[in-house]
């Protein structure tokens, strides 16, 4: 992704999508294509009245009233105190500037986030918030 200016990604030996690294990493032409090139957090949920309401909470997401199964990448979602989501840290891995954590409890599957030094530590309880237009629907991703 770093080194080219276009990529192909390939699925069972065929193109899945050409293009840009930005292009594929940000509307990726299927499932296979959101999960290869990047982790993808799958928030599940229905949107309601600007909101989709999760295990943990809720988030604001910029999407229609009644779109479903929803997802972001890491990168949309962020610690914050007053954040609307809550979760508990279960996994937490430093990458020197950043730390990896996996949160449970916020939404059915775990999730996944990158947060500054110094990170909450693992067993702890903590609050999230995300980029209303970081969230998409898997639907958009086609299967």
């Amino acid at each position: 992704m770093a080194l080219g200016d276009r990529v192909a990604v390939m699925q069972n030996g065929a193109v899945a999508q050409i293009g840009t690294p930005e292009e594929i990493y940000r509307r990726p032409a299927n499932r296979f294509v959101a999960g290869f090139v990047g982790t993808l957090n799958v928030l599940g949920g229905t949107v309601a009245s600007g909101r989709v309401h999760l295990p943990g909470g809720s988030l604001a997401v910029s999407l229609a009233d009644g779109t479903a199964d929803l997802c972001c990448r890491p990168e949309a979602l962020r610690l914050d105190p007053e954040g609307t989501l809550e979760g508990v840290v279960t996994a937490a891995f430093f990458q020197g500037e950043r730390t990896r954590l996996v949160v449970s409890g916020a939404a059915a599957d775990p999730l996944v986030l990158d947060v500054p030094w110094p990170a909450p530590r693992v067993g702890e309880r903590i609050r999230l918030s995300a980029d209303p237009d970081g969230i998409v629907s898997l639907a958009e991703i086609r299967p």
